[in-house]
């Protein structure tokens, strides 16, 4: 579906330039990405044409979105991982008007998923997401994430320490040296994958803060 390359499609050139043809091409191509029986593969030509159409980007984004939480609210597996293929496809047209709470809440259930490989899959959706999100948002999922330390459950622990990895490069140094005490008591958790999540996030922490100001926080283990 090579529908990208607009020297070999001069019929294509023509009708994106052709205002009273470009509404009804906009509408068409928006309802090729809302039909499930279309091919993933070739939704993301359409989106990565729509993308093309000057001054879409807005319309391009809700019925990207809306493919997207369709996927992620599936039962089933491979619907979930094209939910993620997409999101990572669409991370470079994401702007100000993208509505990154829709987005967020959506990858959050996942990364509470029972199973290990949604987990991991949500944790790089969640990744890709971070850096576009607020202080202020960045803040609030922090001290969200904090809470599920003390959880009872291992696979909630680890996954809460991933994902405080995935925070660390966007919080700031007042969070960074309380998060270091907390890190390094789940070194003594009694599940070796959380005890390994705690390492791979200290290992994250210890970078960014300063050492005088930090001494007092962290503490080797004899």
């Amino acid at each position: 579906m090579n529908l990208l390359n607009s020297q070999t499609h001069l019929t294509l050139t023509i009708i994106i330039f052709s205002k009273s043809h470009h509404h009804r091409l906009i509408n068409t191509l928006l309802r090729l990405i809302k039909n499930p029986l279309f091919e993933l593969t070739n939704k993301l030509a359409v989106i990565q044409l729509l993308g093309k159409l000057k001054g879409q980007e807005f319309v391009l984004m809700d019925a990207a979105l809306d493919e997207i939480e369709s996927k992620l609210k599936s039962q089933h597996n491979e619907e979930i991982y094209q939910a993620f293929t997409l999101l990572t496809i669409l991370i470079p047209y994401l702007n100000a008007n993208t509505n990154f709470d829709r987005l967020l809440q959506a990858v959050q259930l996942k990364l509470a998923d029972y199973k290990k490989k949604i987990r991991e899959v949500a944790l790089k959706g969640l990744t890709l997401l971070v850096p576009h999100l607020s202080p202020s948002k960045v803040s609030r999922l922090f001290q969200s994430v904090q809470l599920k330390l003390a959880n009872n459950d291992r696979n909630v622990r680890q996954i809460a320490l991933k994902s405080l990895g995935v925070l660390i490069p966007n919080l700031p140094p007042s969070e960074i040296n309380p998060l270091l005490q907390q890190a390094q008591l789940k070194l003594l958790d009694n599940e070796n994958n959380v005890r390994e999540a705690a390492r791979n996030c200290l290992t994250l922490l210890i970078p960014q803060y300063h050492p005088v100001k930090s001494a007092c926080y962290f503490k080797p283990f004899s």
